[in-house]
């Protein structure tokens, strides 16, 4: 009956992707309804913190030994300098009682500075938003047109018509952790 009612209260967990920065800290803090009398950290399936008042004291498992900091009045998990080795499914027990939440960590490297550069894409002019992004995704790109904000991909058609005129454009990359912008490229062509 006890893994019957363990296993409902696991089902109703509720997990939350966050992203960190890798070498950043990370910041776990669940909502604590009442006073901690224990609480236990796991890191997928292996324990990371454990306390129980007047029994045992906070102690720290693995590789977290040293760089981790469990607040046992909130609950709070702080973990510094985060590696690829830390990502994964963190989930907290409160005064014996599987918590409702759980964190599916990431961890990724800031968005580079991007560059834009003139192509073609499908014989159209168009704008590229170049940058090595590969361990920073997911990245979202907005670009900006003479000043005004434009919502778009990693590749911006330009209308032909466009190239005729005064323009400025610059792109901006973005994940959860950091946010960067192009230099402006300017476009001047003379249409004779």
């Amino acid at each position: 009956m006890l893994l019957l009612l363990a296993a409902l209260n696991f089902a109703q967990t509720e997990v939350n992707v966050r992203y960190f920065v890798e070498g950043g800290n990370m910041v776990l803090e669940p909502s604590v309804p009442e006073r901690i009398t224990n609480i236990l950290w796991k890191h997928n399936d292996f324990l990371l913190a454990e306390w129980v008042e007047n029994e045992a004291d906070l102690t720290y498992y693995n590789s977290f030994d040293g760089r981790t900091t469990l607040n046992i009045t909130s609950g709070r998990l702080e973990i510094t300098k985060m590696t690829k080795a830390d990502v994964g499914l963190y989930s907290v027990q409160m005064n014996s009682r599987i918590y409702n939440e759980s964190y599916d960590v990431k961890v990724i490297k800031e968005v580079p500075e991007p560059k834009v550069r003139l192509g073609q894409q499908d014989n159209k002019p168009s704008l590229i938003c170049e940058g090595e992004t590969e361990e920073a995704e997911p990245v979202t790109y907005t670009w900006t047109k003479n000043g005004q904000e434009q919502s778009y991909g990693e590749t911006l058609e330009v209308p032909r018509s466009d190239l005729f005129y005064f323009q400025t454009f610059s792109c901006r990359m973005k994940n959860p952790v950091s946010e960067k912008e192009s230099r402006p490229l300017i476009i001047s062509v003379v249409k004779y």
